[in-house]
Formats: C-alpha cells, structure tokens, sequence
C-alpha cells in the first residue's frame, strides 16, 4: 500500500524537508500490431500489334489463282476446265475477343468436252463457260480465330477458314460443278495460312519469359534512403479478358502485391515461383496501395517537447512549479510523457498518458486526452493534490505535437521514386503515389509511429508490346 509512504511525504513537508517523489511509470506493455493493408495490383496495360501477322497472312493465301493454261481434266477425262480466282485483300480484325476476316474472291470457269474422233481438230472443244462474259461469280473466305490465355503465360489463338458459294459455278449445259476443284485448291492453302497465323499471334504474345524476370526483380527489396527497403511481395497474377478493334489487341496483366516499408536489413527470404496466370473474369480495379510510417524517434520527439517546455515555470495553486525535463516513451501503444518536475518542496517525475492521434490537416501527431496516469494519481496525497491542477497538464497537452508531415512527404517521394525503375529487358515499372490516408497511430516500442495509406496507381511498361 502507498499510504505509508504518502503520510511520510506530508510529514516531511510539515518539517519543511524537499521531498523527492518515486512514482512507478506506467506499465510498458507492447503495442498491438498495426494494420495491415489491403493487397496492391499492379496493371500491365499490353497491346499486341497483329499487322506481321496480317501481312504474313496476306502472303500465305495467294492472290490470284489462275490455272488457265492446259485444260485440267475431269469427270473420267471427259471434262475439261479451266478457271481462275482472284481475291481482295484480307482485312484481319479483331472484335472483341475473336480475330476474323471475310474476304470475297471472284472467279470464272471455262469447260471443254473431248472428243476421241477429232483428226487434226482440238481434242476438246470448249463449250460452256461461267463468269466469262457476264457477272463472276463469288467464293467468300472466313477467317473466324478464338483466342484464349494458357497458365503457361501464352495468349492461344485457334484459327480456320470457312468456305461459301453463294453463287456455284455449274458451267451451262454440262451441269458441272467447278467448287469441288476450287475447294481442293484453297483448303490446304488456307489451313496452312491458319495454322502460321497461330503461331504467329503466340510468338508475340508468349509473356512468360519477361513476366518470370520481372516477377523475380519485384520480389527483390528496393533501397530507400535512411536504412530502409521497400518490399513489394508479390502474391498471384491475372489476365484480362481480351478487348480490342482493327489489328491490336488490349488485355491487362494484373499483379498482386503487397507492398510494406521496412526499417532495418531486410529480411532474407526466397523470391516465390512465378505463379500461374489466371483468367480475370471482371475487370480488376487498380490501384496500388503502401503503408508509410513516419515516426518520430523518441529522442527527438523529447527534443521537440524540450525545447518548448523544458525550463518554464508554472503556477499550481498558489506553488511554483518548474519543468526540467521531459521524455516521451510508450506502453501498450499509447504515449507517456515523464514530467521531471520541482518546487521548493517536492522534486520527482510525474507521468501522464495520452493517445496518440494524427491530424491530417496539421500533419502533426498529438496526445489526445493527455492526463495524468494511475499510478501518479495514487501517489499523490491530498497535501499535494495541487500538483494535479489543470495548468501543467493543460501546456502539456497544448504542446505536445510533433510534426511527421515531412517525414511522410519525403518517404512518399521516395517510394515513388523507388517504384519507377527497370525492372528486366523492356520490362519497368512506372507507378504515382497520389495521396496519404491515416490508418492508424500509436506509441511504439522506439518511436511514435503515424502509419498512413499511401494510394496510386502502378503500371508495367513493356517495350515491344505498344504500336
């Protein structure tokens, strides 16, 4: 019980003897931890150009088929024909997530019939024609090509040609059809042309090899000035369905992170595999989001207070009251301020708690509710009561502020520096951190501790993979 010691404390000053006060600080529990923030992502806008495909397409189907020379025999060699085929150009698009064409090509037919008696005439005498000498007829080329994404990092693409007649050429009389022979001519062509485009559209949309050596750099901590690192910790990635129009397809590339500020070495921890990639049905809303600290060391926070305080002289019902010193500390995350206190009778260290609170506007942490602890209150006897007036505590809770908000400032600066670096061969990252929000503040272990949100938005930019 302290009632002992408080009756000798009023008989020491009864006798006129200074009286120096031993007042146990408040207990020094450890802080809980502070909040975590929600996951980041990092958007890759990506546009894959498609006009090498385009033009390799445009290669591969021929331009103009013309077997007009020798008659090609048909129907038991009864039937001879011969044809030619031109087409437009291919105008390869994409709409949505589907790549297509429709290319109509015109052609005509001529058609001889033999005639095993002829001596020293044509061995077969052409007699019917289609689209010579009248409207061509129509042959319409469809390219229709679904695309998908592999969990390998690899856009697929599954291609083929479509064939219509809409208008079949059977040439006059003999009833003969000249789509089959056209048919077996084109088909192979266009599988071949088919099957280039997709290995074409894969080559250039193959993601895996850079995603791996940036999803390795992201894993590494990046230097910030004054003994600390950022880590990004990248968790998982997405895709986004694929949009786009003409010959470039957009899709978006989605990194999970979450990136943390930490003081002090980093810690060493293996660099986590390139995950699969997966299809990101809705769109991802993006945005980037950083837990900054901004603390204030506790020496310079008794700086701070001490050089507003330390020395003035208060009046506390009727007694004169001069502040030494004072010091800043924490127990169980909130703030506590030792007051080195002495009149002409006491001398000793009073203690007072307060929350820590961040003001945005001031980007300030102050002492909400600073008052006097238990264990001061319980000390103090009636006959020294007057210790507890309001005019100490009141310059206290006055002047205890300190300003974080250039530390804030100057880490924001830095992390978004630090953010906007290479991070492999074409492969950087490109982020803005626009604003700060406050989360949470308390009263740490070595410092006081304001952690704020800071939001932006990050992006990788890819060489290669633009217009």
């Amino acid at each position: 019980m302290k009632r002992p010691a408080l009756l000798t404390a009023a008989l020491l000053l009864a006798s006129g003897c200074a009286h120096r006060l031993s007042i146990p600080p408040p207990d020094a529990a450890p802080p809980a931890p502070l909040p975590e923030l929600p996951d980041s992502s990092l958007e890759l806008p990506v546009t894959v150009r498609l006009d090498e495909a385009a033009a390799a397409l445009e290669r591969e189907v021929p331009s103009r088929l013309d077997a007009t020379g020798a008659w090609t025999m048909v129907a038991g060699d009864r039937i001879g024909i011969k044809y030619a085929l031109t087409r437009a150009p291919i105008r390869l698009a994409l709409q949505g997530p589907r790549l297509g064409a429709t290319v109509t090509a015109s052609y005509q037919a001529e058609a001889c019939v033999r005639n095993p008696l002829a001596f020293g005439g044509p061995s077969c005498p052409k007699v019917a024609s289609c689209g010579v000498g009248e409207r061509p007829r129509s042959v319409e080329l469809t390219l229709r090509s679904e695309a998908s994404w592999s969990p390998g990092w690899k856009l697929r693409t599954r291609s083929r040609f479509e064939l219509a007649y809409p208008d079949p050429c059977r040439i006059t009389f003999l009833q003969y059809d000249v789509t089959p022979l056209l048919d077996g001519y084109l088909r192979p062509q266009l599988d071949r042309a088919a099957a280039d485009l997709d290995a074409r559209v894969a080559r250039a949309a193959d993601l895996r090899a850079r995603a791996a050596e940036a999803w390795e750099r992201l894993a590494q901590p990046i230097p910030l000035p004054g003994n600390a690192v950022l880590l990004l910790h990248p968790r998982a990635a997405h895709v986004s369905p694929l949009s786009g129009s003409g010959q470039a397809i957009d899709f978006t590339v989605g990194l999970v992170a979450r990136p943390v500020v930490h003081l002090g070495a980093p810690p060493r921890e293996p660099a986590p595999p390139l995950p699969p990639l997966q299809v990101e049905r809705g769109a991802a809303a993006p945005g980037f989001h950083v837990a900054l600290d901004g603390l204030i060391p506790y020496p310079e926070a008794n700086r701070q207070l001490e050089a507003q305080l330390a020395g003035r002289t208060f009046d506390a019902g009727g007694h004169t009251v001069t502040l030494r010193s004072l010091s800043v500390s924490g127990a169980g995350g909130l703030a506590v301020v030792k007051a080195h206190v002495v009149t002409s009778a006491i001398e000793g260290d009073l203690y007072l708690v307060g929350r820590p609170a961040y003001d945005p506007a001031t980007a300030t942490i102050s002492l909400q509710d600073l008052d006097y602890s238990l264990e001061t209150r319980d000390a103090l006897s009636a006959s020294l009561e007057w210790l507890l007036r309001d005019s100490l505590r009141a310059k206290l809770r006055e002047k205890a502020r300190f300003a974080v908000g250039p530390r804030l400032e100057a880490l924001r600066a830095q992390v978004e520096a630090a953010l906007n670096r290479p991070l492999a061969p074409g492969v950087a990252l490109s982020a803005q951190v626009r604003r700060l929000r406050p989360v949470a503040v308390q009263a740490g272990r070595d410092a006081l501790v304001a952690r704020v949100e800071a939001d932006g938005e990050a992006r990788l930019l890819v060489d290669g993979l633009r217009p």
